[in-house]
């Protein structure tokens, strides 16, 4: 009886060890499975913007094709990545779709304001309200402009705000572009040429998901 005994609580404590080992290497496992960590691919950056004409404000859009993005590079927090973000844009690689307007825009905007380049960086990124605030330095004058952020299921970060570029003191760069391209900006029925100030931007880049 005895050694019956003995042999079943041998037996029990056995099967309490090798379940107890088993749990621990299951949790290990899950944790190893559960860390994510991102990696920005800074090549899938890219800004857009529509710009507006005519006394009905039609939209013109355009794209930068150059953004030169630097900060946190990896890491377990995708918006710690995107708080770190510093960017340059190049004025040279705006492409409209039209080589003729990209030459007047560069020429009798950007450079009646004397701006070869936009830079500037994340200023702020709010988790609650869905909003984020970077900076922008254009003419030599830096404005944090608040916009809106979304982080998809795939790893893309997308900026979306509306700028007035009068707030870079750039009313020169667009009296000069609206007065090269008169016809251009007038539409039909209206009585006047029409360059608005007002530009709507999108930044984009993906922050690739990988398992460590």
């Amino acid at each position: 009886m005895k050694k019956n005994m003995k042999f079943l609580f041998a037996l029990i404590l056995g099967g309490l060890i090798l379940v107890s080992c088993t749990n621990s290497n299951e949790k290990e496992e899950e944790i190893k499975n559960d860390v994510i960590q991102y990696t920005l691919d800074a090549a899938t950056a890219k800004v857009e913007f529509t710009a507006y004409k005519f006394l009905s404000k039609k939209g013109v859009g355009g794209a930068f094709t150059q953004i030169n993005l630097t900060g946190t590079t990896v890491s377990e927090d995708p918006l710690a990545i995107v708080r770190s973000l510093n960017f340059e844009i190049p004025i040279n690689s705006l492409d409209t779709k039209d080589a003729g307007r990209d030459a007047k825009i560069n020429e009798f905007f950007f450079g009646t304001i004397n701006t070869e380049k936009i830079s500037g960086n994340v200023v702020r990124i709010d988790e609650e309200t869905g909003k984020a605030i970077i900076s922008i330095t254009m003419n030599n004058i830096s404005k944090e402009v608040e916009g809106t952020y979304e982080f998809s299921e795939d790893g893309f970060f997308t900026f979306n705000a509306e700028i007035n570029v009068e707030d870079w003191d750039a009313t020169t760069g667009i009296t000069a572009l609206n007065n090269e391209c008169k016809a251009l900006h007038t539409g039909e029925g209206d009585n006047e040429s029409k360059l608005w100030p007002d530009v709507t931007i999108s930044f984009t880049t993906q922050l690739v998901k990988t398992e460590k």
